[in-house]
């Protein structure tokens, strides 16, 4: 298996750029990178860079079981993440 890293931009997207291009980079032929983004802001960065590399976006969905009322439960939605996968 191939090594894999981590970035993260947790300052709201203000160095995701350079984040997004220092992994692409560092990528051999044929690697994958996959980005996630809980922001609007910060997919719209991801949607809009190297979108000819962008093999698919998926978003998730996570809910948890919360209790109602004595017995009875739901499920309680959280975030959304986005997934981005981007082919070199």
């Amino acid at each position: 298996m191939p090594p894999a890293g981590v970035l993260w931009d947790i300052d709201g997207g203000k160095r995701l750029a350079k984040i997004l291009e220092a992994g692409f980079s560092a990528l051999k032929t044929g690697g994958i990178m996959v980005v996630s983004a809980i922001t609007l802001e910060a997919l719209s960065k991801i949607a809009d860079f190297k979108p000819e590399q962008l093999l698919e976006t998926v978003q998730i969905s996570i809910a948890r079981a919360t209790q109602l009322v004595g017995k009875y439960h739901f499920m309680k939605n959280e975030n959304q993440i986005t997934l981005s996968v981007f082919k070199k």
